[in-house]
């Protein structure tokens, strides 16, 4: 067979095969396909030259942008144009809003469980405490991260006994016992177990309860969200039930002139830099000098209504003695005063007193008032020294008096099971 005859079967044998249409196909579909990409290709090299040649306009508009001037003409260029779009009271709406938000801008590492060192006093306090260690057997938040510490303020009753008999027979809670020789108050006892437990502790939060309490489920998680949501606030205070303190509160932000520290949540960021309780004080109004210490400080007071613990007060508890706390109450009203008020408010204040002395027709409560009067006469000088100390910071609006209150007061009725709000 010739040549030609042999190339002429082998062509007819290739091309008769299924072998020589699948490969065609796939030439087809890869010419296509080649040829599609090189069409985008040189679609995105036409595109780029278009941006090229468009780039040195863009970079002479943005020179101009907002975000690159300076900062003072990028407030007068906002300003501006809020002005012309909502008019003078859009610009100060628009500066309350930035105020209101810049903590939001702001926040941390969220830590979801972080450390608490919780500290308690009880002073004559055995009718308590079951009932505050009850509560926290049934608190919702991790055991493991949380340092229960009670100092016995030197009882006359079986408190230091019964403490130790709870601490036994709740096991799974980390509770540490302490006894002092000498009843140190509240600001007293508070700054020991401060002392004692800061150094070994990495905890961020230090949180204050006192034993005739007793803790709700989810008051530590509501109180860690405020501290996890703003990172200035310095202290976080729980409302307590079911006489709810009658101080006001801004709805919105939370703040408040002062926390009670009954039941509240404190930055150990904040409390380092403040300084912890004035020992002068002993008892009543040493939460309030603390919380004016924070916000001279630059840190901030909230309270969240959402977290709630049962506190046995005063007006509640039938068996309390009232004429230990109408004594502290009134002597470190001088206290305050001449630590945070004006000359002219002081004045005021002491004229109030005399008045108040005046019009007293209980013998007894007179006496305890006029004794609280004089009996601050002892701490004038070291009185006068915080008084010029503070002097240039007591024009900050979170610093009240209104008699014997610090900053306002809502109106309220009481029941006999509670407290109920007029202006809600």
């Amino acid at each position: 067979m010739t040549q030609e005859a042999l190339r002429k079967n082998s062509k007819n044998d290739y091309s008769s095969s299924a072998e020589s249409e699948r490969l065609r196909a796939d030439f087809k579909w890869t010419s296509e396909k080649l040829r599609e990409v090189l069409k985008a290709h040189y679609s995105l090299l036409e595109e780029n030259a278009k941006l090229k040649a468009q780039m040195p306009e863009f970079h002479r508009l943005q020179r101009y942008a907002p975000d690159r001037l300076s900062t003072p003409l990028k407030l007068l260029f906002k300003a501006a144009i809020v002005f012309l779009a909502e008019g003078p009271r859009g610009i100060w709406q628009s500066y309350k809003n930035r105020k209101k938000y810049r903590s939001v801008q702001q926040l941390p590492d969220f830590e979801p469980w972080p450390e608490i060192e919780v500290l308690t006093l009880s002073y004559n306090s055995e009718r308590f405490i079951p009932g505050y260690f009850k509560a926290w057997s049934e608190v919702n938040y991790p055991p493991e991260k949380l340092r229960i510490h009670i100092l016995d303020n030197n009882s006359a009753d079986n408190s230091h006994k019964l403490l130790k008999e709870q601490k036994q027979h709740y096991s799974d809670l980390n509770i540490s016992i302490y006894q002092s020789k000498k009843n140190l108050g509240f600001a007293g006892g508070n700054n020991y177990l401060l002392l004692k437990v800061l150094p070994q502790s990495t905890a961020k939060f230090v949180f204050l309860l006192n034993i005739d309490t007793e803790i709700d489920r989810d008051c530590l998680n509501r109180l860690v969200g405020v501290m996890q949501h703003d990172p200035n606030t310095g202290m976080a205070e729980a409302r307590q039930t079911p006489r709810e303190h009658p101080k006001s509160y801004d709805p919105e932000t939370l703040e408040t002139s002062w926390c009670s520290c009954g039941g509240v949540l404190i930055r150990r960021a904040a409390l380092e830099a403040t300084g912890f309780f004035d020992d002068r004080f002993f008892l009543y109004a040493e939460d309030v000098d603390l919380s004016w210490r924070m916000w001279l400080k630059g840190w901030k007071c909230k309270i969240n209504p959402e977290a709630t613990y049962r506190h046995i007060t005063e007006t509640l508890d039938s068996k309390k003695d009232l004429s230990t706390q109408l004594y502290y109450s009134v002597r470190n009203s001088f206290f305050m005063h001449f630590k945070y008020d004006s000359l002219l408010g002081i004045l005021k204040h002491i004229r109030f007193v005399r008045a108040v002395i005046k019009a007293e027709q209980n013998p007894d409560r007179k006496k305890i008032i006029a004794r609280a009067a004089r009996d601050y006469l002892k701490f004038l000088p070291s009185l006068l020294v915080s008084h010029f100390t503070t002097l240039p910071f007591r024009a900050r609006r979170q610093i009240k008096f209104s008699g014997f209150d610090y900053g306002e007061r809502r109106q309220f009725r009481d029941t006999p099971d509670g407290r109920t709000f007029l202006d809600t």
